[in-house]
């Protein structure tokens, strides 16, 4: 078992989505996200990262936070939709059974900050539906590396 590649942004595997999918809501304060961090509408309609271990999911930032005052600036971000696929990263060994059945809670790494998708957290916000092999994909029994997943729809928050 190999651990594949470093960790990178979440992205919508569709490039429409990437290129015409965005838009534009005011950050809450202090909005320190990176670019592919999952997100979500706080109380107050704005921007908001997930909190490590999220029960919903809003949007995927398309950049980095501005870190200021709550309304000051707006981020880009990519709203989740129902049948989007999105380009995550998986810190279980990949099984050939995991594809299309085994629900996945997404995870803030605590050491790292980076974001996977694991078994071990029960959220069940999304199922892999692919996974990206080659070079610089993943195998069957490799860890830490791309595949491709649905988000479920009860756990898309709707803005």
């Amino acid at each position: 078992m190999t651990t594949a590649g470093a960790y990178q942004a979440w992205l919508p595997r569709d490039p429409d989505v990437y290129e015409s999918g965005l838009i534009s809501i005011p950050e809450s304060a202090s909005l320190t996200a990176k670019r592919g961090t999952p997100g979500l509408w706080d109380a107050s309609g704005q921007a908001a990262a997930c909190t490590t271990a999220p029960t919903s999911i809003g949007f995927i930032f398309a950049e980095d936070g501005h870190n200021d005052s709550a309304g000051l600036y707006n981020v880009l971000v990519w709203p989740l939709r129902v049948n989007q696929q999105w380009k995550i990263y998986l810190t279980d060994a990949l099984t050939q059974a995991m594809i299309g059945n085994t629900a996945l809670g997404i995870v803030k790494d605590a050491t790292t900050g980076f974001w996977y998708a694991s078994t071990a957290d029960t959220g069940a916000q999304c199922y892999i539906v692919d996974y990206e092999s080659g070079p610089a994909g993943l195998g069957i029994g490799d860890t830490k590396g791309p595949v491709y997943a649905e988000f479920v729809y009860t756990k898309i928050q709707i803005k």
